[in-house]
């Protein structure tokens, strides 16, 4: 990445729309196409939310960090938290037949939304420690295509 913009949030659910207008402002700056902030607003919106849900229920007090990356050809956003982690049984990402996108984030499919949206999502769980980081990356150029899902 040639260009990062961090943001450092404590676990705090009326904070998740500060997020939202960061990653938004990088959008603009990157040039993302109009059609496709709305997804990066949707992604932003249920992973940040994810982390801090993650934190209150663990009762972690550390700050959730959002990064936005610009290159040439992608906006990446990370989202990391200090929350237990998730277990590597919960990460079922797929579309779920016959379900809005609304509907799949009230019943806890954040993930699912997320890979709908974006086009690739790597998730990476540190193996000795908690904590997760979300990698959403949102393609530049006019044929974008879903990379899928990876974890690490």
């Amino acid at each position: 990445m040639s260009q990062w913009l961090d943001l450092v949030l404590p676990p705090d659910p009326a904070l998740v729309g500060v997020a939202r207008t960061m990653a938004v402002a990088a959008a603009t700056v990157g040039k993302l196409e109009p059609g496709r902030v709305h997804d990066l607003r949707t992604c932003v919106s249920e992973g940040v939310t994810n982390a801090v849900k993650a934190h209150r229920d663990a009762g972690v007090a550390e700050a959730i960090t959002l990064r936005v990356g610009l290159d040439e050809d992608a906006l990446v956003v990370e989202i990391m938290d200090r929350g237990p982690g998730l277990r590597r049984d919960e990460i079922v990402v797929s579309a779920v037949e016959g379900m809005e996108l609304a509907e799949l984030a009230e019943r806890g499919y954040g993930l699912t939304v997320m890979e709908s949206l974006a086009d690739g999502l790597e998730i990476e769980l540190p193996e000795d420690a908690g904590g997760t980081t979300v990698r959403l990356r949102f393609s530049l150029t006019e044929a974008s295509s879903a990379d899928g899902i990876t974890t690490g």
